[in-house]
């Protein structure tokens, strides 16, 4: 590859240079080499630019914004994509206006703008339609699918997932459904729906396998060990939890890892295994500070306080969760946050709000009413009586809130 870029070069040939060097820009990408890949795509675009070609220069900008929202850069992401953009349509090359169109509403959604990322998508969507594009299509259903989710729409987001996971059938792309498996899973965990969830979760787990896709795999095993625990199977939990600590340390995954063990102590705490789980919870916690993510570990910080208190150590407890009262509310960013969090981001709040009111700390009050809050918003995003009822009925925060609210003499209605 190298020696091909360097022949084109001494030929003063600037458009090869600039293919040879997209070309090796993606194999580099594609191993993990962001910092590579940016390199290669900067060559290219220089190259393309020599070369005077738009098409090409096109293609370089479209790569360095895909570069620099993966590295969250997104300020310089969007100004890539809006040029890839410009140049895409003055080319009439509508799949690739298609592409700059996804890269723009995934950074509006990154960056909390949900209705900016809407646009764009359904601006994709109407493209990818008319020129008849499926593959495309269904990554701008499975884009608005998780838009939506942001926004608590779960109702909407089934509706888009189930249209992205039956394209993605249809033409043969089992990483995207792959993927759309794995959103249904936590949507409908999420939702309380924990049958489907489980359906949803093991379809994906064994795709992934095949598709060698191991820290995906990974991820949906700790979930599912989050879901069986969630469903009151806590020996279940308990298996797939050391399975994913295992997988996780074979890979070098220490996410992956701090979230199996934060499962296992949620497991271990349910049966009564409290020494066990404060072991696990610290396990986890050692993972995350280790390595800088103070959000991470709030999850872990919660549980470990919660053995605390289990084990009648009151102030203990309380001294743990003070720090992260002002931290309830500050979420890591969309697709950073734990699996943990993601199907279940009010579990914190309920906990510290029991360890707060056990320990008659003023503060409890506050707590519980942000949780009714974000309570409120959740249940109100879910579009059928069907999914509110699955709450209800079967999310134990939900009920723990409810309970709570009851007891402190305030509104439960939902």
């Amino acid at each position: 590859m190298r020696q091909a870029i360097q022949r084109a070069a001494t030929i003063n040939a600037p458009a090869l240079e600039a293919e040879g060097s997209l070309l090796w820009g993606q194999i580099l990408s594609d191993l993990g080499n962001a910092a590579g890949a940016e390199e290669k795509f900067m060559a290219a675009l220089n190259s393309a630019r020599a070369a005077h070609d738009a098409t090409l220069e096109a293609e370089a900008l479209h790569h360095l914004g895909r570069v620099y929202q993966q590295r969250r850069e997104l300020a310089l992401a969007k100004v890539y994509y809006e040029q890839a953009l410009v140049l895409y349509q003055r080319t009439a090359d509508r799949r690739g206006e298609s592409q700059a169109l996804i890269g723009l509403g995934a950074i509006s959604d990154l960056s909390g703008d949900s209705g900016a990322a809407i646009d764009y998508f359904q601006l994709a969507l109407l493209l990818n339609r008319a020129i008849g594009n499926r593959q495309g299509e269904a990554d701008v259903l499975a884009n608005l699918a998780t838009a939506a989710t942001h926004d608590y729409r779960f109702t909407l987001a089934q509706r888009h997932f189930t249209a992205a996971g039956e394209i993605y059938r249809a033409i043969g792309d089992r990483s995207g459904h792959s993927h759309v498996l794995r959103n249904l899973g936590i949507n409908a965990h999420s939702t309380g729906d924990y049958a489907a969830a489980q359906r949803h979760y093991e379809q994906a787990i064994d795709l992934f396998g095949v598709l060698g896709k191991r820290q995906s795999q990974a991820e949906l095993v700790a979930a599912l060990g989050l879901l069986l625990h969630d469903w009151g199977r806590n020996e279940e939990s308990l298996a797939l939890a050391q399975r994913t600590v295992e997988s996780a340390a074979a890979l070098g995954l220490w996410q992956m890892q701090a979230d199996g063990w934060t499962v296992r102590g949620h497991a271990c705490l349910a049966l009564q295994r409290n020494s066990e789980s404060a072991a696990a919870y610290e396990q986890a916690l050692v993972l995350c500070r280790k390595n800088h993510e103070p959000l991470r570990a709030r999850t872990a910080l919660v549980g470990l306080a919660r053995a605390r208190l289990e084990n009648g150590d009151i102030a203990g407890a309380r001294k743990l969760v003070q720090p992260l009262i002002l931290q309830l509310n500050v979420q890591a960013p969309r697709d950073q946050r734990p699996i943990t969090e993601l199907v279940d981001p009010l579990r914190n709040h309920i906990h510290c709000y029991e360890i707060l009111q056990t320990a008659a700390d003023p503060r409890a009050l506050s707590v519980l009413q942000s949780a009714k809050r974000l309570l409120q918003r959740h249940m109100a995003a879910i579009e059928d009586e069907r999914g509110r009822r699955s709450m209800r009925e079967n999310s134990q925060t939900y009920q723990a809130i409810q309970t709570a609210l009851s007891q402190a003499g305030l509104n439960t209605s939902n």
